[in-house]
């Protein structure tokens, strides 16, 4: 049987584990979001280019979107 010490330093130490672990998670989902942030930028500029050579004409939107997105993903 573990005494209350070694009780107490089990959880202290899962304790800092954990806390580890959500800041790397934390920090994980910030890059996440910049390079997320980064890439949606690029494709709505790609996609307005693509609307401008075309000479703004509507309801062709959405193929200027998904255009723009498979450049900027490739």
């Amino acid at each position: 049987m573990e005494s209350s010490e070694t009780q107490s330093r089990k959880r202290k130490t899962k304790t800092t584990v954990t806390q580890d672990k959500i800041e790397q998670i934390k920090s994980t989902a910030q890059l996440q979001i910049d390079n997320s942030s980064k890439i949606e930028s690029r494709i709505q500029v790609a996609a307005y280019f693509k609307a401008q050579l075309r000479g703004f004409t509507p309801g062709h939107e959405l193929d200027d979107w998904l255009a723009a997105e498979k450049e900027v993903n490739q």
